[in-house]
């Protein structure tokens, strides 16, 4: 019987916790670009925790900060919600995401056919260029 719920504990996905990044001045792509990630981890099942960072004098601007989380609830409101109000922590904004049942969840910004992040060290878009002789380079 133990065996069984710790089994089931490690296939539970609601337990996952994803952490993104964000700074004050997030370029649009880059914006995005997290936007989907968190997207797409809480079409799993997996709670993401949003932390807006500051540094230095950014901490005078503590409303845009907000606003900006603001706006990033807002754009994921078809796959989760906020558990609590966004609280300012030190020199941090957090704000935990839960997803929604799976049958309201809803595809915004990515595709059912997108892959999983390739590793980086799988592609290599031609082998044979790495492989220089030595007596070549040096002439």
């Amino acid at each position: 019987m133990s065996k069984k719920e710790k089994e089931a504990r490690k296939h539970n996905l609601a337990s996952k916790l994803k952490e993104l990044k964000f700074r004050l001045n997030i370029d649009a792509h880059d914006y995005m670009v997290k936007l989907k990630r968190a997207e797409f981890f809480m079409l799993r099942g997996m709670k993401v925790k949003l932390l807006l960072a500051f540094r230095g004098r950014e901490m005078q601007r503590k409303d845009d900060g907000m606003k900006l989380i603001q706006r990033i609830r807002e754009d994921l409101l078809h796959v989760g919600t906020a558990d609590t109000e966004p609280k300012l922590l030190g020199k941090n904004i957090n704000v935990m995401l839960t997803p929604l049942p799976a049958s309201k969840r809803t595809r915004k910004y990515t595709q059912e056919d997108e892959p999983e992040v390739e590793d980086a060290e799988d592609h290599d878009p031609d082998p044979e260029e790495d492989d220089h002789d030595e007596d070549e380079s040096r002439t």
